[in-house]
């Protein structure tokens, strides 16, 4: 990963902090490398090319300098020039994991109040509404992270760049249930089972 950070903790100690809820980077990690590549053409549009402007129309702005942007060979002649940068949903709190092989969901019909016949449909995986969410992981061409960026509470025109730091007490938490998901086989539940007799 590129960009400056003033910490000496490893990738898996940092988290995204952002007003709307801190990102684990492993979580990052883990949605961008279950993601295809960037510019593959799919059902759902992502991930697609972050252009790295953003604020109002007279007065753009980049979130990531070029210094943080990782370099690639064009040629002899242009020689080396800021990859491509792409945006990937990240799974949040409040979201599950982004299906990339689905349509994406317009958000007029995310904001409309589900109707009572339809909750229970909600439920089912292939149901549920597809949103990208408001966390954004953005990567280079190969997948390498330069870092995240959030839609501001009410605003899904914009987005802010969500700073680096170490992670918190329930950072830490999920990392751990995470190290312990991958190291253990599925356990059985935990409440009894329904007796056969």
């Amino acid at each position: 990963m590129s960009g400056r950070r003033n910490s000496d903790h490893d990738h898996d100690s940092l988290q995204y902090r952002t007003p709307r809820g801190n990102i684990p980077h492993r979580v990052m990690v883990q949605e961008i490398a279950r993601a295809p590549v960037g510019g593959t053409r799919n059902m759902s549009q992502y991930p697609h090319k972050y252009k790295n402007q953003e604020g109002p129309k007279d007065a753009k702005y980049p979130l990531f300098d070029d210094r943080e942007r990782p370099r690639r060979f064009v040629n002899n002649d242009k020689g080396y020039r800021p990859d491509t940068l792409y945006e990937y949903p990240v799974v949040t709190p409040d979201k599950p994991s982004f299906n990339y092989d689905r349509k994406t969901t317009p958000l007029e019909t995310v904001l409309q109040p589900i109707a009572p016949a339809n909750r229970a449909r909600m439920i089912e995986p292939d149901q549920r509404h597809n949103t990208p969410g408001w966390m954004r992981g953005i990567t280079s061409s190969n997948k390498t992270i330069v870092g995240g960026i959030y839609h501001p509470e009410g605003n899904t025109g914009d987005f802010e760049r969500a700073r680096l730091e170490p992670l918190d007490r329930q950072g830490r938490e999920h990392n751990r249930m995470l190290h312990e998901r991958a190291q253990h086989a599925p356990r059985s539940p935990t409440w009894p089972t329904k007796s056969t007799r």
